[in-house]
């Protein structure tokens, strides 16, 4: 959607946070990881007193490519024919644009989730915050460093929204990068209980190009292990346009509710 991968933001973070080139090659010559990453620039940056300067970096990385945004076919105007609920770990406005303010949240009411008539709307909730101006607001709410998803997938609150959400004999379809995030994985198959006995089913869209046998089944062998269904869709030479073919497919093939986290970056 025209905003970087936590890949290269994390690499960005760290080259803001680590002046000197010998520390920051060091650093990300040694450490892959997207979450390691920002915390250690967190950390140097909250060290450094210079933490409304990482905020800065973070709304600059928000802002996304208009050309791609502006495209009639961009996967947020493909999801909102979905009749359903959307949970998102991106903290962008992309898919609030298109759904209007008024039905994105950045708390976590089971109400909504539980209420006839809002289920008759789509609306958006944002699992790991949503970014503002207000450097103050993002200090507070935002998610992405380890302790902070610690806290986050510990609370009372969250803990409860998130087991309406798989206890209520729900669809739900993990489209983008969800499922790598390990909270979330662990939150399933431990705190929410997601086993062959639950209420729920839940898919995750996966894309593979023609000579990932192998990758397909080992991919396909873990996710069952975890009881999700993994929906595979070919990549080929469309690649990100492949995403949104599988979309409208699963549109006009379902028509009851499914709840849609969405992680796309």
């Amino acid at each position: 959607m025209g905003i970087p991968g936590w890949g290269d933001f994390s690499a960005r973070l760290i080259c803001k946070a680590f002046p000197d080139y010998k520390e920051q090659n060091a650093i990300l010559k040694e450490i892959t990881d997207c979450k390691e990453r920002i915390t250690i620039a967190y950390k140097k940056f909250e060290q450094d007193k210079r933490l409304d300067e990482f905020y800065k970096e973070f709304g600059k990385a928000m802002k996304p490519d208009d050309n791609v945004f502006n495209s009639k076919e961009n996967i947020y105007n493909i999801l909102n024919r979905f009749d359903a609920f959307f949970l998102t770990t991106n903290a962008d406005n992309l898919f609030e644009e298109v759904l209007g303010s008024a039905l994105c949240h950045a708390d976590y009411d089971t109400s909504i989730l539980k209420n006839e008539h809002s289920r008759r709307q789509n609306h958006l909730f944002y699992l790991h915050g949503h970014y503002t101006e207000n450097i103050d607001i993002n200090k507070k709410n935002l998610v992405f460093t380890a302790p902070q998803y610690v806290a986050r997938y510990n609370d009372d609150q969250f803990v409860d929204f998130l087991k309406c959400v798989f206890a209520e004999n729900n669809t739900i379809i993990f489209v983008g990068y969800g499922l790598n995030e390990f909270e979330l994985i662990d939150y399933i198959v431990t705190k929410v209980h997601h086993d062959e006995k639950a209420g729920s089913k839940v898919y995750l869209l996966y894309g593979f190009c023609d000579n990932e046998d192998i990758l397909y089944e080992a991919k396909k062998s873990y996710f069952e292990a975890l009881n999700i269904e993994m929906i595979p869709y070919d990549l080929g030479k469309k690649g990100y346009d492949s995403l949104i073919y599988t979309l409208e497919s699963l549109n006009r093939e379902y028509n009851k509710k499914v709840i849609v986290p969405v992680t796309e970056t």
